[in-house]
């Protein structure tokens, strides 16, 4: 009897809390943050991706560098504007960026900034190795 009288009031807690506004507002905030950080996931592996994607851009064209007898002055010049317009999205990028307080926020915590520098960096470097090689071929 005690045990029957002892389940029938755990049922009556068990309802009242299932009904309650504050435990869906607590369900609800969960399944916020347990998206959130599903979401967060998936954006890093994209950004990891795109870099995977971008180094290995890199490497191939660096092995065209190093060989570059296979380069006409055509593809040379051509890879020398891809480049100049990479380096002219970026820092329109970092300007609209800065013209607003959120976007520098979101930018710092993901660490955009320091990405593009490394990036930047990057490309001037290849840019320069094939003017050099554009001169080399014109001579």
């Amino acid at each position: 009897m005690l045990t029957a009288f002892a389940m029938q009031f755990c049922n009556q807690k068990f309802s009242q809390l299932f009904e309650s506004s504050r435990f869906h507002g607590v369900i609800f905030l969960c399944f916020l943050m347990f998206t959130s950080a599903c979401y967060s996931q998936e954006k890093q592996q994209r950004l990891n991706n795109s870099a995977v994607q971008r180094n290995i851009h890199t490497t191939i064209q660096s092995n065209q560098i190093q060989a570059g007898n296979q380069l006409s002055q055509e593809e040379i010049q051509l890879s020398i504007n891809q480049l100049n317009d990479h380096l002219k999205a970026i820092e329109t990028k970092r300007v609209w960026i800065n013209s607003a307080a959120e976007r520098i926020v979101e930018a710092n915590e993901n660490g955009w900034f320091e990405q593009m520098l490394a990036t930047e960096k990057e490309l001037i470097k290849r840019r320069d190795e094939l003017n050099a090689l554009l001169n080399e071929v014109k001579k």
